[in-house]
């Protein structure tokens, strides 16, 4: 698929970042932050927690891994279908089609298409990444047992709520199932029951289908540790300025 890019890996091995370095934000003509990450390994159907609080690079890094902002330094790989990818040679185009083939992005209450209904987005980004959608998939992804979102189904995102919005994001992030779901705080907004019924559809994922999840949050809380395949933070630098991703365990 992606001509002399690919070649095999183990299947274990779904992404890694080594020696990467990102700069971020000007003051006075000059970087104003930077964020190192030494070593960042994620492994096929894999629970991994990035904690930290606001400004420590959390966003910095989501975009990375969402293949939204390429790496300015380092080496950048992924398995995705089965095949080694070299992320820091391909194109805008590839990189687009690799999120809409094998990513699940969920953010915290965008990506979604605004003048589409909820049912309609879901649709669509099931199109776009395998040329159909499965009306049993999304029935059951929007039912009561799931995100429940069945009632609301039919009306735009902006007359929903936060935490619906929020709700509509994860279904069309697992939609298309993906092989890697990138989660931003993805239980920030709704109430506890709702946020277990997340946590646990995160968890089927990738114990029953061997999808990896990585979920970036403040609360380190979030998950319990026997739940947790890796926990991951940030510690901050002096020189310069800006914070180092490290693996807790």
């Amino acid at each position: 698929m992606f001509g002399d890019l690919e070649r095999q890996l183990p299947a274990m091995n779904i992404l890694s970042l080594n020696h990467a370095e990102q700069r971020y934000g000007k003051r006075n003509g000059r970087d104003s932050f930077t964020l190192l990450i030494p070593s960042f390994c994620i492994e096929q159907g894999s629970v991994n927690l990035v904690c930290g609080p606001s400004g420590c690079g959390k966003s910095t890094l989501l975009d990375i891994l969402g293949l939204i902002s390429p790496l300015q330094q380092g080496k950048f790989t992924m398995n995705m279908g089965g095949r080694f990818i070299d992320v820091c040679t391909l194109g805008e185009r590839t990189r687009a089609r690799l999120r809409r083939e094998h990513l699940g992005y969920v953010l915290q209450t965008g990506g979604l298409i605004n003048y589409l209904s909820i049912r309609k987005n879901l649709e669509l980004t099931m199109k776009l990444a395998s040329g159909r959608a499965s009306r049993a998939r999304i029935d059951y992804l929007l039912s009561a047992e799931n995100l429940d979102l069945s009632d609301v189904q039919n009306k735009l995102p902006r007359q929903l709520s936060i935490g619906q919005r929020q709700r509509a994001s994860i279904a069309a992030a697992l939609a298309r199932k993906p092989q890697l779901i990138i989660a931003d705080e993805p239980t920030g907004a709704v109430d506890t029951i709702r946020a277990e019924k997340i946590k646990e559809m995160f968890l089927t994922n990738a114990r029953r289908d061997g999808v990896s999840v990585v979920i970036v949050t403040h609360d380190k809380y979030l998950l319990k540790r026997e739940e947790i395949d890796h926990q991951f933070s940030f510690k901050s630098i002096d020189a310069p300025l800006g914070s180092e991703l490290q693996q807790d365990f």
